[in-house]
């Protein structure tokens, strides 16, 4: 670690490597550790998806916000001038697009939840081959085993001196 963290030449190192993990660019990556894995389970497609569905999102909401003018336009005039086929148009178009609205913001939180699933099975895995290949799981499975061993003793020496008393 360094004595101050800051924007530096490591940084951007690390930072493009987390980035390589997270997104592989190369077609080989593409199906390293699933041979199943469809394009469009790769998170660059996940990702586009996302941003054309946010795009179509803020469409939607643009064109709700201006029923209101157009509602103003209908019920602004005297009963006996009203339209109400116009009237009828637009309360269904409006349901339409209020349903196309809740319809988006469900995909795209579904898309965002299949997105950070898909990162977090990618960092888990490169996190797993890390520590396998560089065979530091050695150490860990010694200690583990000469403290079960001690347990075992302690336990043994605390039911050696607990007799029954009949």
């Amino acid at each position: 670690m360094s004595e101050k963290n800051s924007l530096n030449y490591v940084f951007l190192k690390r930072f493009a490597h987390l980035l390589h993990v997270f997104l592989p660019f190369s077609r080989l990556s593409l199906n390293v550790h699933n041979q199943n894995e469809r394009f469009y389970s790769h998170p660059l497609f996940l990702i586009l998806l996302i941003l054309i569905n946010e795009v179509g999102l803020q469409f939607v909401i643009y064109y709700v916000i201006l029923l209101s003018s157009e509602y103003y336009g209908v019920l602004g005039k005297p009963v006996d001038q009203r339209d109400f086929s116009i009237l009828r148009w637009l309360i269904i178009r409006s349901f339409a697009l209020v349903a196309l609205d809740a319809f988006l913001k469900s995909l795209s939180s579904l898309l965002s939840s299949l997105l950070y699933v898909k990162w977090r099975t990618s960092l888990v895995i490169y996190l797993h081959s890390f520590y396998f290949t560089q065979q530091r799981y050695y150490h860990l499975l010694s200690t583990t085993q000469q403290n079960q061993n001690k347990r075992e003793n302690d336990h043994s020496t605390v039911y050696e001196n607990y007799t029954i008393q009949t």
